[in-house]
């Protein structure tokens, strides 16, 4: 029997400790809990934005699917991070060893105090968008209905984003 699967995006990112080891973690924890990871972007490092003078993260984009429901796919992320260092106690914006964001979950359009699709702060990151639009040109916002390319464009985020030539996958 096949098992109905939902195509979701993903922001990954980190900044603390071994950055790339702690991206690298959160995939293959994504794939043991039965995650089908698809396409990878190229790895974007950028400054902690409006964190002091913490680390710079690695930022990437997955595109990928899963046999989970939203909520419960939401549920398995933060056990993931949490798994992986990831202390949510701490209160605003701190660093982390591990930050998993759902930016899409198939078309669906949900706003709860658990869980917002699509991200509700996506559209003017530059270190998310730039990443989603190199594995996604051609997305359409499923609540917008615009092409996320405009997003870029429209973004007030001056931060620099710089392209790395590292990989998550060898």
């Amino acid at each position: 029997m096949e098992v109905e699967t939902t195509s979701f995006y993903l922001s990954i990112g980190s900044n603390l400790g071994d950055r790339l080891t702690h991206l690298k973690n959160g995939i293959n924890d994504l794939i043991a809990a039965q995650c089908e990871i698809v396409l990878c972007s190229s790895i974007y490092e950028t400054a902690a934005i409006g964190m002091g003078d913490a680390p710079a993260f690695y930022n990437a984009c997955l595109f990928g699917r899963t046999s989970l429901d939203a909520s419960t796919f939401m549920t398995q992320l933060l056990e993931i991070e949490q798994k992986n260092g990831r202390d949510r106690s701490l209160i605003g914006i701190n660093s982390r060893t591990l930050d998993l964001d759902i930016l899409f979950f198939e078309n669906q359009v949900f706003h709860s105090d658990h869980l917002n699709l699509p991200h509700p702060r996506y559209r003017e990151r530059k270190f998310v968008l730039l990443p989603l639009l190199e594995i996604a040109p051609e997305l359409i916002d499923p609540e917008e209905l615009k092409p996320v390319c405009e997003y870029l464009v429209q973004a007030h985020d001056d931060s620099e984003v710089k392209k790395l030539e590292i990989s998550l996958f060898p």
